[in-house]
């Protein structure tokens, strides 16, 4: 059954280091810099306008701090965290990072200002998911899996290792107790613009993660599970409306199966109507199972889009 996106779970984007205006933000936290009050006053803000337009989880990251100073970046999560559950109106929190130590800092964080809500964990992978879910017995989540795989010569060989990655998480995470419905997949979205592979029966990373979508969905052992993808990833470096291209690539991907996005809840992205043009070029990404053929048509229909909007 197709999701709609009415239906749809959204993981709110904007307490996001890698976002250019909130990185500028956070960095005058992160240096407790001449006008830190203002700073936080506008991350409270942002929390704000994310509850208010509905977001189901609003996600913290602040990775582009850590390496300069670790302990540093640790404070800001625990303070990013806990401004969420003063100011997200009952909207639980998604701690998004790629680093063990600033999922765990957020995690205790949550659970120190006693918010009842059950926060998010993203991401799981197999190099880290006994860590974290060892976590869950003490401070219970949900999470997103990252399913990336180093691609080999065939889609048919893509495809399986992407499934296989998320059986083996699945697997683990049954091992520590979670529901399926407490388990999300996401199987990367990847820029279109760059998403043209030059290896002889190689499929796009658009082709791989749609159809791994459908392949979880359909498949009855991930009976209750739900997918996701960070939606604003699609249009980086691509001329033109942002909204229209997210509003096409999240119409494809829902037929696919997508039940969640990470996404800018405070833009007009859910109210935007998919643009039948932009529909197709995103169709033809998502066919792009590494014939030459249909290489060449996703080539010709970015290359056409992007003369048409510069």
């Amino acid at each position: 059954m197709t999701n709609s996106v009415k239906d749809i779970i959204k993981i709110g984007e904007s307490v996001h280091a890698s976002i250019p205006s909130m990185n500028r933000v956070m960095k005058v936290v992160f240096e407790n810099a001449s006008g830190s009050e203002e700073a936080v006053e506008k991350i409270c803000e942002k929390i704000r306008q994310q509850a208010e337009n509905g977001a189901d989880y609003i996600e913290v990251n602040v990775d582009d701090f850590y390496a300069e100073d670790s302990a540093r970046a640790e404070e800001m999560m625990r303070q990013f965290v806990q401004l969420t559950a003063e100011h997200g109106r009952g909207v639980p929190v998604c701690v998004d990072s790629s680093n063990d130590e600033l999922i765990i800092a957020g995690l205790e964080a949550w659970q120190e200002a006693g918010a009842p809500e059950r926060p998010m964990v993203n991401s799981v992978k197999p190099h880290n998911m006994d860590r974290l879910f060892e976590l869950s017995r003490k401070m219970p989540f949900v999470f997103i899996a990252l399913i990336m795989i180093e691609q080999g010569s065939s889609a048919e060989e893509d495809l399986e290792k992407s499934v296989s990655t998320a059986e083996m998480i699945f697997d683990k995470a049954i091992e520590y107790g979670f529901k399926p419905e407490e388990m999300y997949f996401d199987t990367s979205a990847f820029p279109l613009a760059i998403d043209l592979p030059m290896n002889p029966g190689q499929p796009g990373r658009t082709w791989l993660a749609f159809e791994t979508i459908k392949a979880i969905k359909s498949n009855p052992k991930f009976e209750g599970v739900r997918c996701s993808l960070g939606i604003s990833n699609c249009f980086r470096d691509i001329p033109g409306s942002k909204n229209a291209i997210a509003a096409a690539y999240l119409g494809v991907a829902l037929e696919y199966g997508l039940d969640a996005g990470i996404v800018n809840v405070c833009g007009k992205l859910l109210e935007t109507e998919p643009d039948e043009k932009l529909t197709d070029m995103v169709r033809k990404f998502a066919s792009l199972d590494g014939s030459p053929e249909k290489l060449g048509d996703a080539m010709t229909a970015i290359s056409t889009y992007c003369t048409e909007n510069r």
